[in-house]
């Protein structure tokens, strides 16, 4: 099993990370609701197969401290272009916050981008995407 080494967090970003024991992490920034699909997480995987859960959340406001604010939106996982899951969250009008999280198996040497959009284009309401996965 070929492990890559990251030891000290150093921030979100869009890139995968690996640890010594055979984990997988990665944390997308915060990004605010637009109507155009953004790209939340993008990285390549290497020659090992990943059993991967990603939490999906939001779009909350103001900038996700707020209970009471949200949006509507669509997040989608993509392997090598193609969509392999999608999701609509609907926290709009104070309704129940949640977080979606599939289990999906990346395979070897695929390119994996999450990408969100929302109904509409608001400043400081955001969402986030995380993946905690290991190596197997």
């Amino acid at each position: 099993m070929a492990v890559k080494t990251n030891a000290v967090f150093t921030g979100t970003s869009q890139n995968l990370n690996y640890t010594k024991n055979g984990y997988v992490y990665a944390y997308s920034p915060a990004v605010d609701a637009d109507t155009t699909q953004k790209t939340l997480l993008d990285f390549n995987t290497g020659s090992d197969f990943i059993c991967a859960s990603f939490m999906y959340g939001g779009y909350l406001g103001p900038n996700g401290d707020s209970a009471s604010n949200g949006l509507r939106g669509i997040g989608s996982i993509y392997f090598n272009s193609v969509r392999v899951y999608q999701v609509m969250i609907d926290t709009d009008s104070g309704n129940m916050v949640q977080t979606y999280i599939p289990e999906l198996m990346i395979p070897p040497h695929t390119h994996v981008t999450v990408k969100s959009n929302s109904i509409s284009d608001t400043a400081d309401y955001v969402v986030q995407c995380a993946i905690k996965g290991r190596i197997v």
